[in-house]
């Protein structure tokens, strides 16, 4: 898959999760997440990585996994400081807050929404503001202090009229006046109500009317206006019901039962008990079920980074060791190329004291002939590796980088070369060597010319190595080769066959 589709099918992936979350499919918003997951890279996707750790924690809290919601937006966060994303960044800090908020862990969920807002403070971030002034007002309503959540929800409202949000004012009305009606002042609490059933009619918020209807039935309630109330929560359960809005069903059940105590009709008071009790065993039933869900997708999701993580590291070392050892072979080739011309050239000194002009000459242009041969093969061996490690320094991608490392491995041998220009070996070799193979045949009719080559090299005073790296085959395999070699040869056990193959 190119780089540019598989960040486009990464995109598509969170888009269609984030979505599924918004519309309350949690459990196919984590396939989707897990998808989008499978396709990123840790390395070269930090800022999608970021946001897909914050969504996930958002729809495990959703599905009261808090634990792992807590590993989620942690490591959203982090993501974020690295990558320097003040979004992501911010939305950590909230994530963590909220879900610390849940486990009523009110310390620490303070210092993290206080360090959120902070954080947004400093880099003019005011809708990030507005939504961590909102959250600490939700968390000062947890704790009872109402003071201190009306301050916070205020300043949520500051920025939503700043900012021309009318939702967002919307819901600010809503939380002040909700505190209202916790502090038992019914004038101020009708008040922010009846702002925000106004403003919602033009926004039509769902969520936002099911709360209005609720805190009218509430305030209702409060005034001994029991039948109002009832009507009225009874408009909150139906939306409520039809939108999957679970926080507000349970406490809707309450005040009516309240109401229905309040009528002294203890038959209509128990029915709701009932219907509570109910609704509460099917969601405690649907909540283990999102949260074993939950889990089995985190721990997926995390066995998945896991073996990613391994997979490439061990690639990684691979490669590595592949280029060294491909590097340490060029270099060992070279250095056994130098040492033996070195070599030959001090045999070839020493012997040219001792022969005649003639001998001389004749001997230099034997040796001439049996450098040029194996020095093609070096040479054109060590060209192809040069071309290919040139080729694979190009490649971007890593896949291709393999492909390219595993064509290389297979083409590092001279075998197939030497097989082809057999013929042409043969008789510049018997140039330099007249009558060798003339005279192996006379001994052994039989010889093959697999065995004729293993004693050409052997002639030319190759070493073990040099001629399992020419074949590709192991020094084992070149032992056992000579071992049968001087068995069809009939040698007797004590002669060498190398001494014996270089005196013919």
């Amino acid at each position: 898959m190119a780089i540019e589709s598989k960040v486009d099918s990464l995109k598509f992936y969170y888009k269609n999760a984030f979505r599924l979350y918004n519309n309350d499919s949690s459990s196919h918003a984590l396939i989707a997440l897990r998808r989008a997951f499978e396709l990123s890279d840790n390395e070269t996707n930090r800022d999608i990585n970021g946001r897909l750790y914050g969504l996930q924690g958002y729809i495990l809290l959703s599905q009261g996994a808090t634990a792992s919601a807590l590993e989620s937006f942690a490591k959203s966060k982090n993501i974020g400081f690295e990558i320097d994303n003040i979004e992501i960044t911010v939305g950590g800090y909230h994530g963590l807050g909220r879900t610390y908020i849940v486990i009523n862990d009110f310390d620490k969920a303070k210092e993290n929404l206080s360090k959120g807002l902070a954080f947004a403070k400093k880099n003019k971030r005011i809708g990030a503001e507005a939504i961590l002034y909102n959250a600490i007002g939700i968390l000062e309503i947890s704790r009872g202090n109402d003071n201190l959540a009306l301050t916070n929800f205020r300043e949520f409202l500051r920025i939503s009229k700043q900012k021309k949000d009318s939702v967002s004012i919307v819901y600010s009305y809503v939380n002040i006046g909700e505190v209202y009606l916790n502090m038992n002042k019914v004038d101020s609490a009708y008040k922010y109500i009846d702002l925000a059933n106004e403003l919602n009619l033009k926004t039509n918020d769902a969520q936002a009317t099911a709360n209005i209807y609720a805190n009218y039935g509430s305030l209702a309630f409060k005034q001994n206006n029991y039948e109002k109330s009832i009507n009225l929560i009874n408009q909150s359960l139906k939306i409520s019901y039809d939108n999957n809005f679970s926080e507000f069903i349970t406490d809707n059940y309450y005040i009516l039962i309240n109401d229905y105590k309040a009528l002294h009709n203890a038959k209509k008071a128990n029915s709701i008990y009932k219907k509570l009790d109910h609704y509460k065993d099917s969601i405690h039933k649907i909540n283990d079920e999102k949260k074993y869900a939950a889990i089995h997708s985190h721990m997926v999701l995390r066995e998945k980074e896991a073996q990613a993580r391994f997979w490439e590291q061990k690639f990684k070392n691979r490669t590595i060791i592949l280029i060294l050892s491909i590097a340490f072979s060029i270099v060992f080739i070279v250095l056994l190329i130098i040492l033996y011309q070195i070599n030959k050239a001090n045999k070839l000194k020493h012997k040219s004291e001792k022969l005649s002009l003639s001998e001389i000459i004749d001997e230099k242009n034997r040796e001439l002939v049996t450098r040029i041969i194996s020095g093609k093969q070096y040479s054109g061996f060590i060209e192809d590796i040069n071309n290919s490690l040139e080729d694979i320094n190009k490649r971007n991608s890593i896949n291709d980088v393999k492909k390219d490392l595993q064509s290389l491995k297979k083409n590092i041998t001279v075998k197939e070369q030497i097989t082809n220009n057999w013929e042409g070996f043969k008789i510049q070799f018997q140039n330099v060597h007249p009558n060798f193979f003339n005279s192996l045949l006379e001994v052994e009719p039989n010889l093959t010319q697999n065995e004729l080559r293993m004693c050409a090299y052997i002639k030319m005073n190759m070493s073990t190595k040099e001629i399992a790296n020419l074949l590709n085959i192991s020094d084992r395999s070149i032992q056992t080769s000579r071992y049968r070699l001087k068995k069809k040869l009939t040698l007797d056990p004590n002669n060498d066959l190398i001494t014996y193959i270089q005196a013919i």
